[in-house]
């Protein structure tokens, strides 16, 4: 079942960016975040680090995003619920007025870092089963602190890689449709004017820090 698409035109604006990398080095930009439909698309010009396009959505109190080329990327969120996990995948490019081109995938938690898929849609309208597994398999059940998850799906037509950022309510992940491309997924807290959050990129295990503060 499709959750109802939260409200973005709170977000939409200009931002003035200011973040340290995984190795801890410092840098500064903007980033614009335009509403289209029920979803967000940035565009952030981030001085040494280039330009970063992304797609974001309102989830689970926090704002989820998925960057690298544009319109290549997908976001993976998912609400931990006990041992019930409620997933949805939205598509590249999404810009419809819900969520309903969206993937879902209801899993259960079989053991530590194991989810079982009980029913899923993908994007393309197409149905599929199998397991999700990440590693690590347990982290901090808290709502603050982020980990770094490396994420495999297990499914009856192959096997599909990517990772993400854990909480202890919620998993956040992506998939990048432009192989060899960098891309990343960031996470950021809401609180006014200002979304403070983590980011990674592929191939990383540390995050990197990131505050956007919109101008006024």
């Amino acid at each position: 079942m499709r959750p109802v698409a939260p409200p973005v035109h709170t977000f939409a604006g200009s931002y003035a960016v200011r973040g340290t990398t995984p190795a801890g080095e410092a840098y500064q930009g903007t980033m614009q975040l335009e509403r289209k439909g029920a979803f967000l698309h940035a565009a952030a010009d981030l001085g040494a680090l280039g330009t970063r396009y992304g797609l974001a959505i309102p989830f689970s109190g926090r704002l989820v995003m998925a960057f690298g080329e544009k319109d290549k990327v997908e976001i993976g969120a998912y609400l931990l619920e006990g041992k019930t996990i409620h997933g949805l995948w939205v598509p590249p490019g999404a810009a419809d007025a819900d969520y309903g081109n969206c993937g879902v995938e209801e899993s259960v938690a079989e053991s530590p870092g194991v989810w079982t898929i009980r029913s899923a849609v993908a994007i393309d309208g197409s149905k599929y089963h199998g397991t999700v597994r990440l590693d690590p398999p347990q982290w901090p059940l808290n709502t603050a602190t982020a980990t770094v998850v490396r994420m495999t799906w297990n499914l009856h037509d192959g096997d599909y890689h990517s990772f993400g950022l854990a909480y202890g309510d919620a998993v956040y992940a992506t998939f990048n449709l432009a192989p060899g491309q960098p891309n990343g997924i960031a996470v950021y807290g809401i609180s006014g004017d200002v979304l403070d959050g983590v980011w990674i990129a592929g191939g990383q295990d540390a995050v990197g820090r990131e505050t956007l503060r919109r101008n006024a």
